[in-house]
């Protein structure tokens, strides 16, 4: 069985994914999923979590208020490293072009 880390921080990003997520779920006998989402974008990635039923193991709730890029980026970096450690995926899926 394959171990698989998904990640995704934005709501287009959720939509896009969510149907691989449903998949891989429905094939449990050959993938071990762990949802992680970044916290970015909280409000409207709630909307599409409900809609498509998907369950988030892990939200490493990066946004600060008034933050800049570069700490944005360190903690995303830091909590997502901690993650790879943590879960020790075979594999990491990773939708999405920002931050």
């Amino acid at each position: 069985m394959r171990q698989v880390l998904v990640v995704f921080g934005t709501r287009p990003e959720a939509i896009k994914v969510a149907p691989v997520i449903r998949e891989m779920r429905r094939r449990a006998d050959q993938f071990e999923i762990h949802v992680v989402t970044t916290g970015q974008h909280r409000e409207l990635i709630e909307q599409v979590i409900h809609l498509f039923g998907i369950r988030v193991d892990r939200d490493l709730a990066v946004m600060q208020p008034n933050q800049a890029l570069a700490p944005l980026l360190a903690r995303l970096l830091e909590r997502i490293g901690a993650a790879l450690v943590e879960l020790r995926p075979d594999m990491v899926l990773a939708q999405g072009d920002t931050s």
